[in-house]
């Protein structure tokens, strides 16, 4: 008996940590500009369409989200909000890339997405999220 037991404890998965601090982090851009529609959804401005910045960021600080929603709204961050963002993902601006308002709308993504994920679904996880904003 404690033969079988040692057997299902030993085939049990170990889950893998990533290193301490760091969240993988995935980038879906959607170019909405290709279409050259005006932006009729949001109180009909006519203003073209602005392409969409979904970043997958994962379960964060509450502190961390509160600084990144001040990026989503195109506020500028303090010294120490940077640092805060550069300790929790290392080289963040590169990682996440242009966060300019006029060509991109941004939305940060508390959601991982896991390495296993077919195009399949994560076509349909992307088009409900975009279905919400």
């Amino acid at each position: 008996m404690a033969t079988k037991q040692k057997q299902e404890m030993a085939a049990a998965p170990i889950p893998i940590q990533p290193e301490t601090g760091t969240q993988p982090i995935l980038k879906i851009i959607i170019n909405r500009r290709q279409f050259d529609l005006p932006d009729l959804a949001n109180g009909g401005s006519g203003e073209k369409l602005k392409n969409i910045k979904l970043v997958f960021i994962g379960q964060v600080p509450d502190e961390t989200n509160r600084t990144l929603r001040k990026l989503e709204l195109g506020q500028q961050l303090t010294k120490t909000e940077e640092t805060e963002l550069n300790n929790q993902f290392p080289y963040f601006k590169t990682k996440i890339g242009s966060l300019d308002l006029d060509e991109y709308r941004v939305h940060f993504i508390n959601q991982t997405i896991p390495n296993n994920t077919n195009t399949a679904q994560l076509e349909l996880l992307v088009l409900d999220l975009l279905y919400g904003l």
